[in-house]
């Protein structure tokens, strides 16, 4: 894609080209396939592994990517001014969005436990309102660079493959859809514009094909019961239909009297 890119500009703003190798007239002589959807997910007892494993800094990254849904540049970029406490809420200007659009995170608990433990600077005191929330000490933005070595380093004391850091976000919003919040919602928090485009995002783990198949024989077992319910009290309701009901103790005695 890159390339063809470049032989496009090459062809119209630059006036270099007068044809890409992409096409021989007409026909396309080069086909581009879209790339597989990452799926890759925390699988059961990385996440245990993969914190202690983190320095201070990391970890407290980890965990607020696991708690806000955000990519790694969002929260790099974060400033104490996009803090709301008093709405509790985290918001972050669509200057700083992929998609240019504002977005508002709600603080979690052990989101709001997170930042307390960075809202004071060395001195006992408030960063400023422009200092960095997951930078360094001083509340200076921290290079994507070093959070990256970082991230390497810590896969490997944890002994875990194939995990970026951006699988985080599809983590985070995975637990929300399993943790039955509406689409609706998990669309909004991962900024897409459109709904289809969540539903690709998202992945599944076997914990949340367990506990859907769990909330369904449950649904079924409900109407099993129902279904046994009713039919237990069908021969009662057949007498109302002329079926003679079969007589009691009561009714032989009655019957006797009357004889």
């Amino acid at each position: 894609m890159l390339l063809r890119s470049c032989f496009n500009w090459a062809i119209v703003p630059g006036g270099y080209l007068t044809a890409t190798p992409f096409k021989i007239g007409p026909v396309t002589a080069v086909h581009l396939f879209p790339e597989l959807a990452r799926e890759r997910r925390l699988e059961p007892g990385e996440e245990a592994r993969l914190l202690p494993a983190c320095g201070p800094h990391l970890r407290a990254l980890v965990e607020a990517a696991l708690e806000t849904v955000c990519r790694i540049g969002e929260l790099l970029s974060l400033q104490w001014r996009q803090v709301r406490w008093a709405q509790n809420e985290i918001h972050l200007p669509g200057a700083k969005t992929k998609a240019k659009k504002p977005r508002y995170m709600p603080i979690s608990q052990r989101l709001h436990a997170i930042l307390e433990m960075r809202r004071l600077d060395p001195d006992g005191q408030p960063h400023r309102p422009d200092a960095y929330v997951f930078g360094n000490a001083l509340g200076e933005r921290a290079h994507y660079a070093t959070v990256s070595d970082a991230w390497v380093r810590a896969c490997k004391r944890a002994e875990i493959t194939g995990l970026h850091f951006h699988d985080l976000r599809r983590e985070a919003a995975s637990r929300l859809l399993e943790g039955d919040v509406p689409e609706q919602y998990v669309q909004a928090v991962l900024g897409h514009a459109d709904l289809s485009t969540t539903s690709k995002y998202l992945a599944t783990t076997r914990k949340g094909l367990h506990q859907v198949m769990q909330r369904y024989e449950a649904r079924v077992q409900t109407r099993v019961n129902f279904s046994e319910k009713r039919g237990r009290q069908r021969p009662s309701s057949a007498v109302g239909r002329g079926t003679k009901a079969p007589e009691t103790g009561v009714g032989r005695e009655a019957a006797e009297v009357k004889a």
